[in-house]
């Protein structure tokens, strides 16, 4: 059986491993918002073997087979894998978080025995973690242990990890076991490695700043080269690989331009060296790298809402010039391969796909072997158009609108601005929560206002202090532009947020009294000065110097923060509005919406509450569908009163 028979079989036994709740009519929160699915598909070095990560229920699975065995076996179960990688062409390493627990390693050895496949385990539960497994180096990983005020890296057998309680030695704060070949004071990450495993750069964090680590070219241990303060975008580096002949590491910086790209760094001048890739307009939110070599693979950045790969000349030979033409588009990725180059896994994904995987066999077919939300019919989808308009100050913005498929007449609006407001932005990637209230026949509207990233620093940079301000007037230019336009209806508009996008609700329907039918806050801030003393952020002197310079400083702007606070003029406010918040949420405390409530009640303003208990900032699995479900049925009341509410089925 060829290796296409096989992932036909895979795909085929996947459906059945995880399958769907419900078949998804366009009315059903659970089959939006997909539990069950298949989320990543990696080949064996060899191509003898093909992996599997999946979502059953509140479980997670690993799943194997063998090419030329139908069977198909899962290695491990789980509340939650965080990774899965192969240390060798049969042996599969997984990080799991157990439901209680701190995090593990399970080492999976697959073998075939009798024509059935044979799956020996080991968990190793020393503290630490892999920082590289090695593929090409049989039995050898690259482990990161933390010692008392240091971390060392060593390049460890799994016999030995396995064994760690009893061949380990400390001497110094720091482990004496295998191969140690670097040691970091105080904690470190984003290490940096040739493909026999010497470690070429790491970030070192303190409570001030960070600090890129790298060898002495004179004794070999690690040393300070370069430093900057967390808060510091403009001086920021971090090491992400190595040129393909490994004489220099390449780093993600911005190296006194507007956008984040890839440089070379220069050992010599100990600073950021020559580019590598760098966009005009966007900053590359990812670099990827060959699981096998560690080569340089490709960079990533958004445009226009889409996520788009730029491989480098060795991947485009290698992979891409292998594919049919119709495959050769920016938007698909390659997410695994074999060591020849012959046999690898694409992924394709859009606002109208949550994701498919495709292999292309060594014969050079592509067949689709496995999908996320594969009860997901994705001709239901609605499509999502981006448009650019200018904010009443000139600055231009981008913002996505999804369209209810084949609706007649003009639909009602939900504005949705997102969260942060710093350090995130919205894409037209498949988001449910929008395909959810699309299918009910709404349209829906996301802005990337001023400070949202991925545009460069300048544009993050006019975020500043401008909460209930210039991003407001930012999503008033979308919400406009949207209001013109035929297939929407201006007079029926609701917005919908959470966090920051919570804060704008508030602060939308403040300041706009008539434009509003109604508003929904899910974990929204409402007192600007409460998250200064009730958020774990408070608990962080970087996360506070920049509360500080991008939201205000609460001892000097105290008047200026409460001025701009929803929690502050209720009494300006007179959509109806529905308040949701989680009980654990530590990131915006419930008191906030606990406030809304009260200044609710004592103006006599229309508003409902939804306390979903035991959730935290990030809803998760039936937390969503406890929210979406309310949410809808809010929006409808107030949107379209005229059509009687049908439940989800």
């Amino acid at each position: 059986m060829n290796a296409l028979t096989i992932c036909r079989s895979l795909f085929l036994v996947l459906v059945l491993w995880v399958p769907s709740t419900a078949a998804w009519s366009g009315e059903s929160a659970e089959a939006i918002f997909p539990g069950d699915g298949v989320t990543e598909v990696l080949v064996s070095p060899e191509g003898e073997w093909i992996a599997a990560t999946a979502y059953h229920g509140d479980e997670s699975l690993v799943l194997v087979q063998r090419v030329g065995i139908p069977e198909l076996i899962a290695v491990a179960r789980t509340e939650q894998i965080r990774g899965v990688a192969w240390e060798s062409t049969n042996t599969l390493v997984i990080l799991s978080i157990p439901s209680a627990g701190r995090p593990q390693v399970l080492v999976v050895r697959l073998s075939v025995k009798d024509g059935k496949i044979d799956a020996h385990r080991r968990k190793i539960g020393t503290h630490g973690w892999i920082v590289d497994s090695l593929p090409m180096i049989p039995e050898k990983v690259l482990w990161a242990f933390p010692g008392r005020d240091s971390t060392s890296l060593h390049l460890i057998s799994f016999a030995e990890l396995i064994d760690f309680n009893a061949l380990y030695r400390s001497v110094g704060g720091t482990i004496n076991i295998a191969e140690k070949l670097a040691v970091v004071q105080g904690q470190s990450s984003d290490w940096v490695a040739q493909r026999d495993g010497t470690p070429r750069a790491a970030l070192r964090y303190t409570e001030k700043d960070t600090v890129l680590m790298m060898p002495s070219r004179i004794t070999g241990s690690f040393q300070s080269v370069y430093r900057f303060d967390h808060n510091d975008q403009r001086r920021g580096v971090k090491p992400v690989g190595l040129t393909p002949d490994e004489s220099r590491v390449l780093v993600l910086a911005y190296k006194g331009g507007n956008t984040l790209g890839l440089y070379e760094w220069d050992e010599k001048a100990d600073a950021v060296g020559d580019p590598v890739f760098v966009h005009p307009e966007f900053d590359l939110s990812d670099v990827r790298t060959d699981r096998l070599t560690g080569d340089l693979v490709a960079v990533v950045y958004d445009e226009d809402g889409e996520p788009r790969y730029h491989y480098f000349k060795a991947y485009r030979d290698r992979f891409l010039s292998k594919l049919p033409e119709a495959w050769r588009k920016d938007s698909i990725e390659i997410v695994s391969g074999t060591a020849d180059r012959q046999v690898f896994v694409l992924l394709d994904s859009s606002a109208e796909n949550p994701g498919e995987f495709h292999l292309r066999d060594r014969s050079g077919r592509i067949q689709r072997i496995g999908s996320f939300g594969e009860n997901i019919e994705r001709e239901k989808l609605s499509p999502v158009t981006s448009f650019r308009v200018k904010s009443k100050d000139g600055v231009e913005i981008e913002a996505f609108l999804a369209l209810p498929r084949g609706a007649s007449g003009r639909a009602p609006l939900v504005v949705m601005p997102h969260g942060g407001p710093r350090s995130v932005r919205d894409s037209r990637r498949y988001n449910p929560l929008v395909q959810y209230l699309a299918s009910w026949g709404f349209a829906v509207l996301q802005v990337n206002y001023r400070g949202s990233s991925g545009y460069g620093l300048e544009f993050e940079g006019l975020g500043k202090k401008q909460w209930a301000r210039g991003i407001e007037d930012d999503i008033d230019a979308a919400v406009e532009h949207a209001m013109g336009l035929p297939a929407i209806d201006g007079d029926r508009i609701c917005i919908v947020g959470g966090s920051y996008g919570g804060f704008s609700s508030f602060a939308s329907v403040i300041r706009h009294r008539d434009r509003y039918r109604c508003a929904v806050s899910y974990n929204g801030a409402s007192d600007i000065p409460l998250l200064y003393d009730s958020s774990d952020m408070a608990d962080s002197k970087p996360v506070m110097d920049f509360y500080e310079e991008y939201v205000g400083d609460l001892e000097t702007e105290r008047e200026k923060l409460i001025e701009i606070s929803p929690a502050y003029h209720v009494d300006d406010l007179s959509a109806p509005t529905l308040i949701v918040y989680g009980t654990d949420d530590r990131r915006v405390d419930p008191d906030h919406s606990h406030r809304m409530i009260m200044m609710f009640e004592l103006y006599g303003k229309e508003h409902e509450t939804l306390e979903i208990k035991g959730a935290e900032h990030g809803f998760e699995g039936d937390e969503w569908i406890i929210f979406a479900r309310a949410m809808r049925r809010f929006l409808t009341t107030h949107l379209t009163p005229e059509v009687p509410f049908r439940p989800d089925p």
